[in-house]
């Protein structure tokens, strides 16, 4: 079968598949590796240089020329065998003469026309090939035979480059001494000289001294010799830089870096000894005003080594550096960039070397004003532990500037922790600003953006008033807390400022008060909150003595011995609508012939409240007939008031208490479906 098969196939075809059997290649591979002429010649006689591919014939050459074999290479280019035919890696055959350091196969391929500017697929030509092989003999060679000294890479890289880069100091002296630019740069405008810090060849940057090397010369980086040895970390490469006069104040990267900068930021201790030994200037600043103690914490925040940049700072202050020096931007010292990254380490280090605690810059900031601005992410518990060390070392946590107090800034940032922590310090709660705002009134008048902001407010409220501030503290407009609670719709805050004794009664310069605000607010889930607020005082109000009221308002049931209201003289004293939230509730009334019959601020608030009115001698006593038979029926006389026993009291007051338990999970229950529809 297989000879029927046979038989079909044509002569040529036939001829062309056993040229190129593959024991036939390997044949023709293994006698051009051995030298063994005699097989090359029949092998070439049988038609080999005919019908076999050129990638075949051209293995044979470069074996040949890699093992140094000349007369089967003539044989080969004899043969019309192409001398600089690319094979594998885009090399020709002087790239494999070179690779096996054959002079003599060199030097036949150059005069055969083999080429010396040709590049391989890394771009390098055979003089970039010997020099970082190391082959001296080979460089001096091609250099003879006419191949460029300076020929670029596709990187713009040198043979001398390839050189100090691989460590060959006797090739980098030898293309030096026949020409080799030394102050050459590549591309990215790295000299021999970068090239030579860079790869730590201490033996070849001497040499590069002596054959005229600039000594400041910077890539397109700005950086020079000086700065890539400082970055490296590399003393003794300094020292010698240093020694050979390099400068200490060269500037990196636009400017923005100089040397002493540079070992600062890498928290070098030796390297910064060195160059402050060599004459650089401790207080030196960039075109920021950035100094080196800064620019060694700026470091810290990238490295973590914050006991080296510690030491580092000591040798700095040790050499004068002022520890206070504030940056061109914002004014900002030292230790504001550590308080900025919540490095308490640090400033226990800087205060101990004499920083300010209380050092103020050009935004009105204080250090510990700094920890709470960048008081977020996982580093919490650093600025928490910085304020507490800025305390310590004496920061005045009162410190008011530009208007505000680290409390106030914090409550307006909504940092709870940060309030909580500067009350434990003894921060003073009853500070206000230029508007007679303190930080309770601050919790309640920002307008949270979601849930959990605001309960970052509701703990800030707890916080402040478990340090027993005035609840009913008014600012420059009259206004108190609880009215900001109601203007704002704030239920939990109402909750929180009624059960620590909020007086809902207080009116601003407007003549305004909570509840008539109470009145306006469509939320009845606020309206409950008073409702609850009025239940859980009617054993008071109900206690109390006329004569114990003010303007009808309970003087008992609050901080205050009376409700506090505007006294401004712009304000009108036209009778506002009296509020009544229960139904039966009667209105007050007034008898004052000089003013409207309505009542001016007048609130009922309890079921069967009587009505009180005015007992002024100059005021009218005059009331309607109707008026005073209402009066006379809601009047409790104390002395015909049947006695109540303990056990009753405490029994009716636990039944309401369990009742208005009830009725509040039921009204929270409604509020949270409201808000599930919305």
């Amino acid at each position: 079968m297989f000879k029927l098969i046979r038989s079909f196939i044509p002569s040529s075809l036939k001829t062309f598949f056993e040229r190129n059997d593959p024991k036939r290649l390997e044949e023709w591979r293994d006698a051009a590796r051995q030298g063994d002429i005699n097989t090359v010649e029949n092998l070439i006689k049988q038609g080999m240089m005919k019908d076999v591919n050129e990638d075949y014939v051209l293995q044979g050459l470069f074996i040949a020329s890699q093992e140094g074999h000349k007369d089967i290479a003539g044989l080969l280019i004899n043969n019309n065998c192409p001398v600089n035919g690319v094979g594998e890696h885009q090399k020709t055959a002087i790239f494999l003469a070179v690779e096996g350091n054959k002079k003599d196969m060199v030097e036949f391929l150059i005069d055969h026309g083999a080429s010396l500017n040709h590049q391989d697929q890394n771009s390098h030509n055979v003089l970039m090939l010997a020099a970082r092989l190391g082959f001296q003999e080979m460089v001096d060679l091609l250099i003879q035979k006419g191949c460029p000294v300076d020929y670029r890479d596709v990187e713009g890289k040198s043979a001398l480059m390839h050189a100090i880069i691989v460590g060959n100091c006797e090739i980098a002296i030898l293309l030096l001494n026949r020409g080799s630019k030394v102050n050459a740069t590549d591309l990215k405008g790295t000299s021999c000289l970068h090239y030579a810090v860079m790869h730590r060849r201490t033996d070849i940057i001497p040499i590069l001294f002596q054959f005229k090397a600039y000594k400041d010369a910077t890539d397109k980086q700005n950086s020079n010799a000086l700065m890539h040895a400082i970055s490296m970390g590399e003393v003794e490469i300094v020292r010698m830089l240093l020694e050979y006069k390099c400068s200490v104040e060269a500037v990196k990267r636009h400017k923005l870096w100089i040397a002493l900068h540079q070992a600062a930021w890498e928290a070098d201790e030796d390297i910064t000894k060195l160059l402050l030994e060599f004459g650089s200037d401790p207080n030196s600043t960039n075109s920021e005003g950035i100094t080196a103690i800064i620019s060694a914490i700026q470091g810290a925040k990238h490295k973590s080594v914050l006991d080296a940049v510690i030491r580092v700072i000591g040798v700095l202050a040790g050499y004068g550096c002022n520890v206070n020096a504030g940056d061109k931007r914002f004014g900002d010292s030292a230790i504001m960039y550590a308080a900025r990254f919540g490095f308490h380490e640090v400033i226990e280090a800087l205060v101990h070397l004499g920083a300010d605690p209380n050092y103020l810059n050009k935004n009105n900031e204080t250090p510990v004003i700094t920890c709470i601005k960048h008081y977020y992410g996982s580093k919490k518990a650093l600025y928490l532990q910085s304020i507490e060390t800025l305390a310590k070392s004496g920061a005045i946590l009162d410190y008011c500037a530009g208007g505000q107090t680290p409390l106030l800034y914090a409550t307006r940032l909504a940092r709870d922790e940060c309030v909580n922590k500067l009350l434990s310090l003894g921060a003073n709660p009853h500070i206000t600003d230029e508007n007679q705002v303190n930080a309770l009134i601050v919790a309640t008048q920002i307008i949270p953006r979601n849930r959990l902001v605001r309960g970052h407010y509701q703990r800030i409220l707890t916080y402040l008033l478990k340090t027993g501030v005035n609840v009913n503290h008014q600012d420059a407009a009259g206004n108190t807390a609880i009215i900001f609670a109601v203007k704002n719709e704030q239920d939990r805050y109402i909750k929180v400022l009624l059960n620590n004794g909020a007086n809902p009664y207080i009116t601003n310069k407007e003549g305004i008060s909570a509840l008539q605000i109470c009145e306006a607010v469509k939320d009845s889930y606020i309206k409950e909150q008073f409702r609850y607020f009025q239940e859980i005082r009617r054993e008071v109000y109900e206690g109390a003595a006329v004569s114990d009221t003010v303007d009808g308002n309970p003087s008992n049931l609050y901080q205050n011995n009376s409700p506090i209201e505007s006294t401004d003289d712009n304000t009108s004293t036209d009778a506002a609508k009296p509020i009544n939230l229960l139904p039966n509730s009667p209105s007050l009334a007034s008898t004052d012939d000089n003013k409207s019959t309505d009542v001016a601020n007048s609130v009922n608030l309890l079921p069967n409240n009587p009505p009180v009115t005015s007992t002024d001698s100059n005021k009218s006593t005059g009331e309607t007939d109707a008026t005073k038979g209402a009066s006379n029926d809601r009047m409790i006389d104390p002395a015909i008031t049947p006695a109540v026993s303990d056990d009753q009291k405490e029994t009716s007051l636990e039944v309401e208490a369990q009742k208005r338990g009830q009725e509040t999970h039921q009204n929270e229950q409604r509020r949270s479906k409201r808000l599930r529809l919305k």
